[in-house]
């Protein structure tokens, strides 16, 4: 058996990313079936259901803002470190000079 590759993965902030846009999906999920098992047990069906998956859609919205933000203030620490002046250097302007100026006779 060979080992994967290392470029055969998802890379660490794509599967960031992922786990953080399920983040949504697997409260819902869980929370509804929560509300489900209780709807049974005590046969109220469905409003503990219903009720559940909206907390668990409150909850998985909360978490999902929250660690975007997270993803985007390392990103945006990430790029000020690379870019400590905080201009992107620009090479169009280095070749071709300023854009309205004739070249040759």
């Amino acid at each position: 058996m060979t080992p994967p590759s290392r470029n055969s993965g998802l890379s660490g902030a794509q599967a960031r990313a992922w786990v953080v846009a399920l983040n949504v999906v697997y409260g819902t999920v869980a929370f509804a079936l929560i509300g489900l098992l209780i709807d049974w047990l005590a046969g109220t069906q469905p409003f503990v259901t219903l009720g559940m998956a909206l907390l668990g859609l409150a909850i998985g919205t909360y978490r999902f803002i929250r660690e975007a933000q997270s993803l985007n203030k390392a990103s945006s620490q990430r790029w000020k470190r690379t870019h400590p002046d905080g201009v992107e250097p620009s090479t169009d302007e280095q070749e071709s000079g300023p854009p309205n100026e004739k070249k040759g006779p």
